[in-house]
């Protein structure tokens, strides 16, 4: 068997351990209670967010009084 076909294998074993690991890691995060929300999360909204309205309401289904 040449070197090719081992590093083929080995890299597909590898990445689908990575996979694994990573499935079993963030369903483990899902069901704790005890995880802290990500440091990135926002806890009040961003008072500069406005929606378009052009992307909110496309067919004009609300009108503007």
């Amino acid at each position: 068997m040449g070197l090719l076909p081992i590093l083929t294998f080995a890299t597909l074993g590898a990445a689908i351990a990575f996979a694994l690991w990573s499935k079993w890691r963030t369903e483990r995060k899902l069901d704790s209670d005890n995880d802290r929300p990500s440091s990135l999360a926002r806890t009040t909204p961003d008072p500069r967010l406005k929606p378009d309205r052009s992307v909110t309401d496309p067919y004009g289904v609300t009108k503007r009084s």
